[in-house]
């Protein structure tokens, strides 16, 4: 990690035997090597108890709820309290936009350039029984103004959604059947492309088609990852099958790895020396105390391999995501170093693993999500379902955290260094300049 912090690494054997895919695609070699566990040397569990609209606490210039630590290491009430205050972002976010009470639902998803100019993206869902209705907003930071588009694909009844925003501006979506339709359309195209002069998404015929039962549920259109790679290429995985690269501008295809027809992967991230990290897991019970493989595939070589043998616990949610000095986090539970050596960053975590085991019930189970590094080197994180939700920000260079707000959700960095962040129906940021 960075030098100014002092961490206590621990000993991580990789895998020394990979094997690279040819034409015909093999499996991946064993390995039964495990990872011994060491703390970080300077977190440390500071419980403030349930935050109140009163309570601030000052990290530096910026007010936050409470510390980074509080926010994430904090264990689930046992009786099931889950009650929070509504705090809203305090100094230095800016509300910029308040959307009208219409019975919406409102998230950030994302943020495109428009010839320069920041486009702030906003999934609408308004739940009708036991139906659902979607709509896309699309807020100019220019101008200052709302617009909206519809949640359907040109004049058919598919739904779109997960969408990628590429550096040229390009927006690629996932294609959804409608939930009337889900259990008669056999195939359809899985990838949609923007059409910015008719604002609409347009099907991509180029891109594979998918088929019923390639997901986890078996209904079309669920558990299939998209996740951006350089130079516009698009890479997705289809649970069952594979791991596939795209390129929207020739139309190809590539399937690079094959999954096991037991298997789906349920977390992948792409680092910028060009390797692919991912999970698989399969269609059995996961045990809590037992451990788990993560998955590295090489773009350059074409080589896959175990990268590491770990702790179930120890991957936190199991969301990965590479930082900008090739860190591999693994949620907020731990990260492994570019030499391959993992520290664990929960303070108790031997209380931690002995309460979820007991328990037995996904509800005690961290589910705090790494969602995004911005610009100035801070990790972003978020979680819903706690006695403590929120969003918070961890400084990689000073070890300083902020638990900034009890409201859950994607933080994003445009290309003027603003972060955005969405709580409730207001739209907030501030910049990373000041």
């Amino acid at each position: 990690m960075v030098n100014n912090i002092k961490y206590i690494f621990i000993c991580l054997l990789l895998c020394s035997c990979n094997l690279k895919y040819e034409q015909t695609m093999g499996t991946v070699s064993s390995k039964d090597e495990t990872v011994p566990i060491q703390k970080h040397s300077t977190l440390q569990s500071t419980i403030i108890g349930i935050p109140t609209e009163e309570y601030s606490l000052n990290i530096g210039n910026e007010k936050c709820v409470g510390t980074f630590e509080d926010f994430s290491f904090s264990l689930i009430d046992e009786n099931g309290n889950r009650g929070m205050a509504p705090i809203y972002p305090m100094k230095p976010w800016n509300k910029v936009f308040e959307f009208q009470p219409d019975g919406y639902e409102y998230s950030l998803i994302g943020i495109s350039i428009n010839k320069g100019i920041a486009e702030i993206w906003v999934l609408g869902v308004y739940q009708e029984g036991d139906q659902k209705k979607y709509k896309y907003l699309i807020y100019d930071t220019e101008e200052g103004v709302i617009t909206e588009i519809s949640s359907y694909v040109g004049t058919i009844n598919n739904l779109v959604g997960n969408f990628i925003f590429l550096n040229d501006g390009t927006i690629i979506g996932r294609n959804f059947p409608n939930q009337i339709d889900v259990d008669k359309i056999q195939s359809i195209p899985l990838l949609s492309i923007y059409d910015r002069k008719n604002m609409e998404f347009q099907v991509d015929e180029k891109s594979i088609k998918i088929t019923q039962g390639q997901d986890e549920s078996h209904q079309i259109g669920k558990g299939v990852l998209i996740k951006e790679g350089a130079n516009g290429i698009v890479w997705f995985a289809i649970p069952y099958d594979g791991i596939y690269s795209y390129n929207s501008d020739s139309g190809e295809n590539i399937k690079h790895v094959d999954i096991p027809d037991d298997s789906y992967v349920d977390e992948l991230t792409i680092s910028s020396d060009g390797n692919i990290y991912y999970l698989l897991w399969p269609d059995l019970p996961v045990i809590m105390d037992g451990f788990r493989n993560v998955y590295q595939y090489s773009i350059e070589t074409g080589i896959q391999s175990i990268f590491a043998k770990v702790e179930t616990l120890s991957l936190g949610s199991g969301s990965l995501m590479m930082d900008h000095n090739n860190n591999l986090w693994l949620g907020v539970i731990s990260a492994i170093d570019i030499r391959g050596v993992q520290t664990i960053f929960h303070p108790e975590y031997d209380e931690y693993k002995e309460v979820i085991n007991k328990s037995g019930s996904e509800d005690y189970f961290s589910n705090t999500r790494l969602v995004a590094e911005s610009s100035n080197n801070r990790l972003w994180f978020t979680k819903n379902y706690s006695t403590k939700n929120g969003t918070a920000w961890l400084d990689t260079n000073t070890n300083e955290g902020c638990w900034f707000t009890t409201f859950s959700g994607n933080v994003f960095e445009d290309n003027n260094q603003q972060m955005w962040f969405l709580a409730g129906n207001k739209l907030y940021n501030f910049s990373l300049e000041n």
